[in-house]
């Protein structure tokens, strides 16, 4: 009896194991058929799915899909529960696993959703957001390995960013739920965002209130996550606080905090670049704000282009309805490159500006500069004035077109260095600048009153700029322009006038005006040129021909002496070429000129003269220059010609000259004019002078005769005297001539006192018609006097009526044949040289004597 009871116990117990057994092997497929289905029917989603893979008494592994429509938005392929038989039954697990699980964010109207969050009840009723937060099991930590979270947007690349890390829940439980009231944990972001993240979350039937922490966070975000026309700077690492509070119903945000630092900001889009920061210190920023208005503030921000500013920024952003205001100022710190803190300016700027989408943005700036220091520029040139200067500017910007206007004004300002000024009127400058998607236009404006250099007593008036700018060389639109200068003054007396006409194509400009003299001169230079800005290259070339010049055609303040006067006709052209380098080149040429000054007179004289290499004022050599004749005051000069060249604007010199003169030439070597020492010292060497047109021009009056002198004359000019320094003509050896006197009376002050009456008497009537062997000619200065020495050698050429006396003295005599006794004469007279020193002080006052 007892073994039949001890056969069906154990039988028993068999199959209760048996049946255990298969119960246990079985539970994933239950839990699969019975129990997920029931408990994913009350997930907010249209289509979820879940599945056992494994299931121990202290461990289940399965999977999760979670669909809106075709679209995933949770997706699990492994999750891992550990519990314990006793934490079940107090309706908690002790870790959540989720293994490369995959939860989608959509982006809508400026927030973030979990597709079909909001699901159908049984009734048909919304399921209440709070009721997410309720669970059926308490967890006590969930972890969280290489997981990722995808945020999408319509037209937009999509965000990843992975997650790893873990999560501390708490909950409050009651007898069928458990409700999430807190989270702390900490993660590893990757992937397009990438930080140390710790946060703590507080939840309530309320709100949700999020506390996060970051540390060496970077970004970089796809191309166009944030819109095709904008690009999010790059930077090194990022450290920020974040203070966030959510509506609990709606998960819309309340209201947030966030204040951080990023270092190596760096930005650049071709146009616009900039940097956070200075000296390797990071940016600052602070943000705050509701779900529509926000608060920003920034320092510093250092821009690298269009321009170089040190900026801090606060303002507020409203957003509403997919449009964005936004209004707050600037205050910025102009620096250019290389200069030391006082070449800096400080601005103050505010702006406001609207934006959306569909319209474009519409922004609205306006600045001044309120520094009374002096901005020091580049060579010890400083500039000051900028106290008064002030900006505004408009800009509108569509999808089709960018349309922007800036308005830059200043009272005078005053460029000075050491002991040179420049001044200007007060200062209006106007840009606008046009975009569209084919071509980008801008035209810059001004009107500049006067510039004045106080110190050249020069003074610009009324300076007009008219510049386009088009950089697409490829458009067959010509954009024209102007510039022009009303008047250009020096020592108060009007000098020249500038207008020309341009035109550009792309940064290729070409221009065409024409410089005017103004006053009496009647002087038009016209010119043009080109200027290609990609290659940096440029030239311009310019002529000018005049029909009659004169004294009238220089302005007052350029000091010729009084009675100075000429009339011809000047031809000149010339060259500028730039290639990185200028190089300049002008030629002049002065036609059928007459000079009138003090004592001389120069008659058809033509000069030319070329300088290759300006602003070098170095001429080229062997420059001609002939006239047909000078009258120095009693001196004749004819066909005359000279070969110089000028070696700087204080310095000529002549190469060689050569004159006729009295029917023979009269020739120099090279020498040196310089208004530094503005001294003459050379040798004229004479050849075949005619002996009796000489005499004639140095007072002796109808002189005639034959024959002719060689020889050489030393003078040397200074602003003091005019000196002969033994200068010699004398006859061809073996050869004479005849000279016939008829001014004796000059001749007889010239022998001086002879003690014998007979003799002179002879001497006077034989030099009336004079036949010598030779001659010569002596000149030397004394005083302010030229002393001429003639020696004569000869007779008589025909007898005289003389006879010698018993005495042997030469008397008078009308019987016999007469005398033609052979007599050596030597006369010596004094010719002023008053006339010529003048001359050489107006040709010293010309070479700068007044320097």
């Amino acid at each position: 009896m007892a073994g039949s009871l001890l056969k069906k116990l154990t039988l028993f117990l068999l199959i209760s194991i048996i049946i255990a057994l298969i119960g246990f092997l079985a539970l994933p497929f239950l839990i699969d058929r019975m129990v997920l289905p029931s408990m994913l029917a009350k997930t907010p989603f249209s289509f979820s799915r879940a599945s056992m893979s494994r299931i121990t008494p202290y461990l289940v592994e399965g999977s999760v899909e979670m669909h809106d429509g075709s679209s995933p938005v949770i997706s699990i392929p492994r999750f891992q529960i550990r519990f314990t038989p006793q934490s079940l039954l107090k309706r908690k697990i002790s870790t959540l696993v989720l293994d490369h699980a995959t939860l989608h964010f959509r982006r809508e109207n400026g927030r973030l959703v979990l597709p079909g969050f909001k699901p159908q009840t049984s009734t048909g009723d919304s399921l209440p957001a709070d009721k997410f937060f309720l669970l059926p099991l308490g967890v006590e930590s969930l972890i969280l390995d290489q997981c990722l979270i995808v945020i999408h947007e319509t037209g937009r690349s999509s965000l990843h960013i992975g997650v790893s890390g873990q999560l501390s829940p708490t909950f409050n439980t009651n007898d069928t739920n458990h409700r999430l009231e807190a989270l702390n944990g900490s993660f590893i972001l990757s992937d397009d965002i990438s930080a140390a993240v710790s946060a703590r979350a507080r939840l309530d039937d309320e709100e949700i209130a999020l506390e996060v922490k970051i540390d060496n966070g970077v970004f970089t975000l796809p191309n166009g996550f944030l819109g095709d026309r904008f690009t999010l700077p790059r930077f090194k690492s990022l450290s920020a606080e974040l203070e966030l509070v959510a509506d609990a119903s709606a998960f819309s945000l309340k209201h947030y905090k966030l204040d951080g630092t990023i270092t190596g900001l760096r930005y650049n889009d071709g146009k616009i670049s900039f940097s956070g920061g200075l000296e390797d210190k990071p940016l600052n920023f602070a943000l705050s704000g509701t779900h529509d208005t926000h608060t920003y503030r920034l320092a510093t921000i250092f821009f690298e282009s269009p321009t170089n500013l040190r900026v801090n920024i606060a303002g507020k952003v409203l957003y509403r309805g997919g449009q964005a205001k936004t209004s707050g100022s600037a205050s910025a710190t102009w620096l250019n490159p290389g200069f030391t803190e006082t070449g800096t300016i400080p601005l103050s700027l505010s702006y406001d500006a609207i934006w959306s989408e569909s319209s474009g943005a519409t922004l609205v700036i306006e600045g001044s500069c309120d520094s009374d220091l002096d901005l020091a520029l580049a060579e010890g040139w400083s500039l000051s004035g900028l106290d008064g200067l002030h900006f505004t500017g408009t800009l509108e910007s569509t999808s089709q077109q960018l349309q922007a206007d800036l308005r830059l004004a200043s009272g005078p300002l005053h460029v000075h260095r050491d002991f040179l000024q420049l001044m200007t009127s007060d200062l209006d400058l106007n840009v606008r600048l046009t975009s569209s998607s084919d071509q980008i236009e801008a035209r810059i404006t001004t009107l500049l009153k006067e510039i004045r250099l106080p110190d050249k007593e020069l003074s610009v008036k009324n300076i007009v700029l008219d510049i386009p700018i088009s950089p697409d060389s490829s458009s067959v639109t010509k954009h024209p322009g102007k510039v022009s200068i009303e008047t250009v003054e020096m020592q108060d007396e009007q000098f020249f006038s500038l207008a020309a006409n341009l035109e550009n194509r792309g940064f290729d400009y070409t221009f065409e005006g024409a410089l005017e003299m103004l006053g009496g001169a009647d002087l038009k230079i016209p010119f043009k040129g080109h200027v290609d800005g990609p290659s940096q290259t440029g030239s311009l070339t310019w002529t000018l021909v005049t029909d009659k010049i004169g004294p009238g055609i220089l302005p007052s303040f350029l000091s010729l002496p009084a009675d100075l006067d000429f009339s011809g006709r000047l031809e000149a052209q010339g060259s500028i070429d730039y290639d990185r380098t200028i190089e300049a080149q002008a030629r002049a040429t002065l036609v059928d000129t007459r000079i009138d000054f003090n004592n001389v007179a120069i008659e058809d004289l033509d000069c030319t003269i070329e300088f290759p290499e300006l602003p070098r004022l170095r001429s080229s050599p062997s420059q001609r220059c002939t006239a047909a004749a000078i009258d120095f005051s009693t001196l004749y000069f004819s066909d005359v010609s000279l070969t110089y060249r000028v070696e700087n604007p204080q310095t000529l010199f002549i190469e060689r000259s050569k004159l006729n003169w009295c029917g023979g030439t009269l020739e120099s070597g090279s020498l040196r004019l310089s208004s530094q020492t503005p001294e003459l010292d050379t040798t004229f060497f004479c050849s075949r002078i005619g002996l009796a047109e000489l005499l004639d021009q140095f007072g002796f009056k109808g002189t005639e005769g034959e024959g002719s002198l060689n020889g050489r004359l030393p003078v040397k000019l200074s602003r003091q005297r005019l000196d002969f320094d033994d200068g010699f003509l004398f006859s061809t050896p073996g050869t004479g001539g005849i000279v016939r006197f008829s001014d004796t009376d000059l001749l007889r002050q010239g022998v001086g006192a002879v003690s014998e009456a007979g003799f002179l008497n002879y001497t006077l009537q034989a030099l009336e018609d004079f036949t010598y062997n030779w001659t010569k000619l002596s000149f030397d200065s004394t005083g302010d006097d030229l002393l001429l020495t003639l020696e004569l050698d000869g007779k008589p050429s025909t007898a005289l009526p003389f006879k010698f006396d018993k005495k042997g003295m030469l008397v008078e005599s009308d019987q016999g044949q007469g005398l033609q006794y052979p007599i050596r004469l030597d006369v010596n007279f004094r010719v002023p040289l008053v006339d010529l020193f003048q001359i050489g002080q107006s040709i010293n006052t010309i070479m700068g004597s007044g320097q």
